[in-house]
């Protein structure tokens, strides 16, 4: 494995996330700037963007996100408060 591989894992179902509250106000509890793999900074609002979720929906509380948006969203949370971790991008495949 490449040293810039970093591994992280989330179980199936994440009783973790506090459902009631905002993905915006969630992310930005940890932290409001993600780092990229070169070290710039990215928003929290941009990081969310990027991984599909329009600025219309960064209010919209976690309980009302699909099964997969929690995935996803879930995701973006282990990536955005680890600055050892390079960000991706999601692609709508």
């Amino acid at each position: 494995m490449d040293q810039t591989v970093k591994v992280a894992y989330f179980k199936q179902t994440e009783e973790r996330l506090d459902r009631d509250i905002r993905m915006i106000d969630y992310l930005r509890e940890e932290s409001e700037v993600a780092k990229e793999k070169d070290g710039t900074s990215v928003s929290i609002t941009q990081l969310l963007e990027r991984f599909l979720f329009p600025s219309a929906t960064h209010g919209k509380k976690v309980y009302k996100l699909s099964g997969g948006e929690q995935k996803t969203f879930v995701f973006i949370e282990i990536i955005s408060t680890s600055t050892e971790r390079p960000i991706t991008r999601r692609t709508n495949e």
